[in-house]
């Protein structure tokens, strides 16, 4: 496709500076310079020690062949053109997910029970309208960062206390450390238990 570059282990070489890419922990590529940009991930099966990926800034479409690299702990796909989060449930081992600026419009259920690492997660800019959809992870004991603006449930007055009555693990949300008070505040808003999900009172 014209526009489109793609992902060759010639590619991989080149960036890394080295023939073999077997013991790679850290791979870049981010494209942020105007041109062509990766549509695609592909070809990175040879990269089994790989650690850290940074695939932001590009045209990518879909998660996929990310399987094989089960020693991942940070993944970024922001920027992209992504509208789906799947196929990352072997990535068992990931602590920091960044999926900012795509157009996802929902969290799957399994992305708590099996990223069960994950500790910072980065979903802000996108189309999600729904802010029940982050009671999935209630029962996550590791996550202790959440960036969610500039989804359309954010507009909604008390979405922060809705989302710290239901994550009381999280500890920065959207850059904002969580005080005392404010989590005081969320157990006094939602703790009645008498509210309806989603036509919550401003």
């Amino acid at each position: 496709y014209v526009g489109v570059r793609y992902i060759t282990e010639d590619l991989l070489k080149k960036l890394v500076g080295t023939i073999s890419l077997e013991y790679v922990t850290t791979l870049n590529l981010t494209l942020a310079k105007p041109g062509g940009k990766f549509k695609y991930i592909e070809n990175l099966e040879k990269l089994k020690r790989l650690e850290n990926l940074n695939l932001s800034k590009n045209n990518i479409e879909k998660i996929d062949r990310l399987s094989h690299l089960t020693r991942l702990k940070e993944l970024n796909i922001s920027d992209n053109c992504l509208t789906r989060i799947e196929n990352l449930q072997p990535l068992t081992n990931l602590q920091v997910l960044d999926l900012s600026h795509n157009k996802i419009k929902t969290i799957p259920s399994w992305l708590p029970t099996k990223l069960i690492q994950l500790r910072s997660f980065n979903v802000a800019e996108n189309n999600i309208a729904d802010m029940t959809e982050f009671v999935k992870f209630r029962d996550s004991i590791h996550l202790t960062t959440l960036k969610v603006s500039g989804n359309p449930f954010t507009d909604i007055s008390t979405y922060r206390l809705f989302l710290l009555y239901h994550l009381r693990t999280v500890e920065w949300l959207d850059g904002c450390e969580v005080s005392e008070d404010e989590r005081t505040s969320s157990q006094q808003r939602f703790g009645q238990g008498i509210y309806v999900l989603n036509k919550i009172l401003l």
